[in-house]
């Protein structure tokens, strides 16, 4: 006896099934059936019983054709396979005299779930409609790989039908062994949820700290607690994460590589490296709900050409963790662009783009003592801070500010330029122009700042006004200077011809100006009962623009049409499409517009 069917009834073997007979009734009123040939009108046909082998076998030969027709290449062998390892266990644990494997299940035999042993390979062309359908945790064993080709569709249940795993409710892959997903441009891999209901439908893919890694290209990660968790080796590449609850990819140990990756509300934070080595390069995270990259203590974070956006904190950086930023990356349209918190000397962010951010552009707190150097500071509520004892050294940079400049509080000690220029004393060279404070100095302690470029375009006075400094500032030998005039209008910040940006996707790096297509501000922001959404057009094209809740589900939509070149504004008053009033919360406006997608966070307070 291999398998059992069907389910329920009298006998330990199966049971007995109900099947529609055509040449039995039952007399109104009798209580045994019978048998006739012209049955009388008040008659009507019942239903009979019959069990053991001629009911188990019609249903055991149904679920064979069902696979068969599911999954054309299934041997035979594989589709015996099959039956018995997704039969539900019944009697002893294991296959037994009395129910062999235990009692077919239609259901787990037409998905993937417990453990892939052996190297298994999924393409789109081994199942009817190129997807593998997942009910239950599915491992990848130790020492084994699963290799998942371009175009295969992996569609995750909602419910953990093995109520297994860390988490019983949900479903889970663990990569015990090795995963490799090899997606393309024009048929990536997909993992989504099977009845899509919010951003935690299911856990994600876990490597475990057995596991030898893998790689994932090509492919895209939706609604999962978090898309990638790894203590692993892990290499991501061209990668979509959207709509996570807590994290699109946590990266333990092992090390990882995330390259040309793009982001999209991954939930509390995009990339998350706690105790590791990670390298992110031409990658965009785009509303994160706390961190758009976060490094904790003992973490080794290199950035290269990335863009961090509409997020609470672009990028946070903490305790001895080290973050090295460089290569034009961007922080654009966050609360605050980059927070160290108690973060050494060991983290420089150089050669960045820092603008628009609404409450500043660097935050460094708590001791923290990263350099700042040759970075394009513009449009932030202020370009950088220096609280709780921070020593940062901020060299080179060009700085316009809609507030101050450089603020220095609480202790802290900035090294703004030195005098003279000697040992391994910062030189200075900052160029400040606009800002409401160049510097403001509340800690009682003299900040020096000479060998620094204060007013803008070499236009007399070169002398900064007194006005412009507040507390003890040593700012001799004041100089004229001629660099870039920042935009003062609520379109695109001009950084200049000489600034060089390389975005996702870019093969070199080239001489740019960010496109004037974007989202450039929602106000008031919090709102209500009413906000402006503001935003501007490279080109007439088509545009689409619509509220999400915080769970990804579409609330409104505002726009959808054709519009001129130039800036536009949009009124949204809290109204879900049926113009009933929504709930306070967080909620997101999108913008699809000439083939980019700009998102950005605003909260609805009643």
């Amino acid at each position: 006896l291999d398998v059992l069917a069907p389910s329920g009834g009298v006998h330990p073997y199966g049971g007995r099934a109900e099947m529609w007979t055509t040449d039995n009734y039952q007399t109104s009123g009798s209580v045994n059936p019978e048998s006739c040939g012209g049955c009388p009108s008040d008659n009507y046909r019942y239903y009979s019983n019959f069990g053991k082998t001629s009911g188990a076998s019609p249903e055991v030969a149904s679920i064979a054709a069902l696979l068969k027709s599911f999954m054309p290449g299934l041997t035979p062998a594989q589709v015996r396979q099959r039956l018995t390892t997704s039969a539900i266990d019944l009697g002893d644990a294991g296959p037994d005299s009395l129910y062999g494997y235990g009692r077919v299940d239609a259901y787990r035999a037409l998905t993937e779930w417990g453990t892939i042993m052996g190297n298994v390979t999924w393409r789109p062309e081994d199942t009817a409609d190129s997807t593998r359908y997942i009910s239950g945790d599915l491992t990848i064993a130790p020492g084994d790989t699963l290799t998942i080709m371009p175009g295969t569709i992996i569609k995750i249940a909602n419910d953990d039908d093995l109520r297994s795993g860390s988490d019983t409710l949900r479903v889970e892959i663990n990569v015990e062994g090795v995963l490799i997903v090899d997606g393309t441009i024009g048929n990536p891999v997909v993992f989504e949820s099977w009845h899509p209901q919010g951003t935690d439908d299911w856990v994600g893919i876990y490597f475990d700290s057995t596991s030898s890694g893998g790689s994932l290209d090509r492919c895209r990660i939706s609604r999962a607690e978090i898309a990638v968790d790894s203590y692993a080796p892990l290499e991501l590449t061209n990668t979509t994460i959207d709509s996570c609850s807590y994290a699109g990819v946590v990266s333990r140990k092992g090390g990882a590589l995330i390259h040309g990756c793009q982001l999209s509300l991954p939930g509390d934070i995009g990339i998350r490296v706690d105790e590791d080595e990670v390298t992110v390069r031409s990658t965009t995270v785009d509303g994160a709900l706390m961190h758009g990259i976060s490094a904790y203590a003992g973490s080794s974070l290199a950035i290269r050409g990335s863009i961090l956006t509409n997020s609470d904190t672009g990028l946070y950086v903490e305790g001895t963790a080290s973050a090295d930023v460089d290569s034009s990356s961007f922080f654009y349209q966050n609360d605050t662009g980059v927070h160290f918190y108690d973060a050494g000397t060991a983290s420089t962010i150089r050669s960045c783009g820092i603008t628009w951010n609404s409450s500043g552009g660097v935050l460094c707190d708590a001791s923290s003592s990263p350099r700042i150097v040759s970075n394009i500071f513009a449009h932030n509520g202020g370009a950088i801070y220096c609280s709780n004892s921070s020593s940062p050294t901020i060299e080179s940079n060009q700085i316009q500010s809609a507030g101050n400049a450089i603020t220095v509080t609480s202790s802290s000690s900035p090294d703004v330029g030195h005098k003279p220029k000697t040992g391994s004393q910062s030189s200075g060279d900052n160029s400040i122009a606009h800002a409401v404070k160049y510097i403001s100095n509340s800690t009682g302690a003299s900040i020096s700042a000479q060998n620094n470029c204060w007013n803008v375009n070499g236009t007399p006075p070169c002398s900064p006004a007194a006005s412009k400094f507040v507390g003890t500032v040593d700012y001799t030998e004041p100089k004229c200077c001629s660099f870039p005039v920042f935009s003062h209008g609520e379109g695109e910040p001009d950084f200049g011809e000489g600034f060089i940006f390389q975005l996702p996707g870019d093969a070199s790096p080239e001489r740019k100006k960010p496109s004037v297509t974007g989202l450039f501000g929602i106000l008031p922001n919090p709102f209500n009962p009413q906000t402006t959404i503001r935003y501007s057009l490279a080109s007439q094209t088509r545009v689409e623009i619509a509220i999400y809740d915080v769970a990804g589900r579409l609330v409104q939509v505002l726009a959808n049409e054709t519009q001129v070149v130039g800036q536009h504004s949009l009124v949204w008053k809290g109204t879900d499409r049926r113009g009933s009033p929504v709930a306070s919360g967080i909620y997101f406006v999108r913008m699809i517009a000439a083939g980019e997608v700009f998102t950005r966070k605003m909260v609805l307070l009643k």
